[in-house]
C-alpha cells in the first residue's frame, strides 16, 4: 500500500504517544513495484519528484514525503515552499534542499536521503537500504528511526516513529 497524502494534518499522536494515520482516501492497495501507481494525487507542497514528472510511482513516494514531514517538523515550514505552484513544482523537481542550518549532521544526511529526488536511491528502497544503509550514523530498526550517536549515547533521546 502506498498512502500518497502524508503531511501534518494527517499525522495524529494518541494518549499513549503512537503515532496515528488519519484520511486513506488518496491510498492504494497492492502496490508491489516501484510502477504500480500513475495518478497525480496528493498535497502540493509534499508531492514526490516522480509523481510531478507523472512517471510511474510506487512506495519511495511515501518516503519523500516523511522526509518532507520531519523537515517541517524541525523548522516549522515545509522543505518547499512558494507563491504558487508553478513555481513550487519547480523547486520541488529542481531545486536546492536547504538544510536547516541548525541540523546536526545526522538529521542533514536522514533527510538528504528521505528527499533524494532519485526514488531508487531514497532512504526507504531496498536497494538503497542494501547498499548503504548499515554505513550511516543513522539506523533503521524495526519501525524506529535512530539517530546515530545521540541513541547510543543516551537511549532516551532518539526519534521513534510507532
Amino acid at each position: 500500500m502506498i498512502y500518497r497524502d502524508l503531511k501534518p494534518e494527517n499525522v495524529l499522536i494518541d494518549l499513549q504517544g503512537y503515532i496515528r494515520i488519519t484520511d486513506f482516501g488518496l491510498s492504494k492497495m497492492q502496490v508491489k513495484t516501484d510502477k504500480d501507481a500513475i495518478s497525480m494525487c496528493g498535497t502540493p507542497e509534499y508531492l514526490a519528484p516522480e509523481i510531478l514528472d507523472k512517471k510511474p510511482y510506487g512506495k519511495a513516494v511515501d518516503w519523500w514525503t516523511l522526509g518532507c514531514i520531519i523537515y517541517e517538523m524541525f523548522t516549522g515550514y515545509p522543505p518547499f515552499h512558494a507563491p504558487n505552484r508553478s513555481l513550487l513544482f519547480d523547486k520541488i523537481k529542481n531545486g536546492l534542499t536547504k538544510m536547516p542550518k541548525n541540523a546536526t549532521p545526522e538529521l542533514a544526511d536522514l533527510l538528504s536521503r528521505l528527499l533524494n529526488r532519485d526514488p531508487k536511491k531514497r532512504l526507504g528502497s531496498s536497494l538503497f537500504l542494501m547498499k548503504t544503509g548499515r554505513k550511516r550514523s543513522w539506523i533503521m530498526h524495526g519501525s524506529k528511526i535512530l539517530i546515530g550517536k545521540a541513541y547510543s549515547k543516551n537511549r532516551s533521546r532518539h526519534l521513534s516513529f510507532h
